[in-house]
């Protein structure tokens, strides 16, 4: 009977701390969909301002983009969102979009939302893999390099990101 006492005064405060846990990353998500919804109302504000066509490719383009991000952050666990922006900013298909991106947007005003965009994206995703990351570093270490070489990390889609962003400040 003790040991069943003991199990339960275990359980229940690690209970507690999951919710609150749980509790905690949904406010840090909350914070990070206002900050994307904060870069699509500076979008729109320059369609406003007559700065920005409100159906030219670069508004609807990067407010899809913004939106994916938003439901992104909105209806998916950390561990499925984590996977979700590996594989998309990892993926041939955005490497394109980025180039695109570059060759296309030439208003500054525009260029920094896209800056900011992908300081936020890298931010998050930053975030929520840190232990991923230290991991894979760890298996790589013990294991060499070729025990991670199929993963698709964090590490590298953070990467991507810092380079297509260093990209486009550098076209500005």
């Amino acid at each position: 009977m003790i040991e069943l006492m003991s199990i339960v005064a275990l359980v229940i405060p690690l209970f507690f701390v999951s919710v609150l846990i749980d509790e905690y990353n949904e406010i840090i998500f909350e914070k990070y969909r206002f900050r994307y919804f904060a870069l699509r109302d500076r979008l729109a504000l320059l369609v406003v301002k007559g700065d920005l066509e409100e159906d030219s490719w670069e508004f609807e383009k990067i407010v899809d983009t913004i939106n994916f991000h938003i439901g992104a952050v909105e209806t998916m666990s950390i561990e499925r969102l984590v996977t979700l922006l590996i594989e998309h900013h990892t993926s041939p298909e955005e490497e394109r979009r980025v180039r695109i991106i570059n060759n296309k947007i030439s208003n500054i005003e525009v260029r920094a939302i896209m800056e900011e965009f992908m300081t936020i994206t890298s931010s998050l995703l930053y975030r929520n893999s840190r232990v991923q990351i230290k991991s894979v570093i760890l298996i790589s270490k013990l294991f060499g390099e070729g025990s991670v070489k199929r993963i698709k990390t964090p590490k590298l889609a953070l990467q991507k990101i810092q380079h297509h962003k260093d990209a486009l400040a550098k076209t500005a």
